[in-house]
């Protein structure tokens, strides 16, 4: 009877350990599973993480270039705020004298009386020809160093039509 209940305990031990080799197995099977689908989630989560920097560094190179080009166009519309604004000072300098002229022109003229030659009004020309030349010559040069039309206006405080025609100028005669 001894050895009877001996076998059963070697039996039972053997059982027990059987059950606990194959328990460990599976444990195994089921860690290396999550193991793999782990790991396969740690790589697709790599995968859309540097999508997603791709993605926002093309954002941000694109933010910046369409910054850039709005900045550009503000400093040319500034410009030519500050032209405009030039030119409605001049516009209302010439209101205001416009008003002065028109009562010297009405009033009667008053013979002098001494008989005195008078002598002919000196026409005042709008721009003087050394001051044309220098300009055009200026604007040529300008072109040749290869800056474009707006960028010689902004740097001579003319309009961009001014420097055109000039360019047009000096094409027509061939420089």
């Amino acid at each position: 009877m001894e050895t009877v209940i001996w076998v059963f305990i070697t039996v039972g031990l053997s059982v027990v350990t059987l059950f606990c080799l194959i328990s460990m197995f599976i444990m195994r099977r089921r860690i290396s599973a999550r193991s793999n689908e782990d790991e396969a989630a740690r790589t697709a989560l790599e995968k859309i993480d540097g999508a997603a920097d791709a993605a926002l560094n093309e954002i941000n190179n694109t933010a910046s270039l369409a910054l850039g080009e709005i900045n550009e166009k503000y400093q040319a519309m500034m410009f030519l705020y500050s032209l405009l604004d030039e030119k409605k000072k001049e516009i209302s300098a010439l209101t205001e004298i416009k008003p002065v002229v028109q009562a010297v022109q009405e009033q009667p003229s008053q013979k002098p009386a001494r008989s005195q030659p008078q002598k002919p009004a000196a026409k005042k020309p709008r721009t003087p020809k050394a001051a044309t030349n220098a300009r055009y010559e200026r604007v040529t040069a300008l072109r040749q160093e290869g800056l474009s039309v707006s960028e010689i206006a902004k740097q001579l405080g003319i309009g961009q039509g001014e420097v055109q025609l000039t360019l047009d100028l000096a094409e027509r005669q061939g420089m």
